[in-house]
């Protein structure tokens, strides 16, 4: 099992989904979606953070990706990070794709 393409998104130290890398098409990768329990308080701001992005009416990114930080967001597993991401959820809410600057942990 290659557990590079796992990964846990957190809300502060509380997992709340996660996401199993299954395919790509740079910049996008493509994802299994799991979503725990927890997620059910985090779903409007994830739709909302999905519908500001797809609505292309972003004007500052840093603002716009500063929103993730700001609320606790995190999304990684033990070998990286990936930072400044976008997640875009499936109406099902099993499959994803996410986009965002992966730094290796140190």
């Amino acid at each position: 099992m290659n557990c590079s393409k796992f990964l846990q998104l957190t809300c502060h130290s509380t997992v709340i989904a996660e996401l199993e890398i299954v395919g790509s098409e740079q910049p996008w990768m493509d994802c299994e979606f799991t979503s725990l329990e927890t997620f059910s308080e985090h779903r409007d701001f994830f739709y909302d953070y999905q519908k500001t992005y797809s609505s292309g009416t972003v004007m500052d990114w840093d603002e716009f990706f500063n929103q993730l930080s700001n609320s606790g967001y995190r999304l990684s597993n033990q070998h990286y990070e990936i930072r400044r991401f976008i997640l875009i959820l499936s109406d099902s809410e099993c499959k994803a794709r996410l986009r965002g600057k992966r730094v290796k942990n140190t």
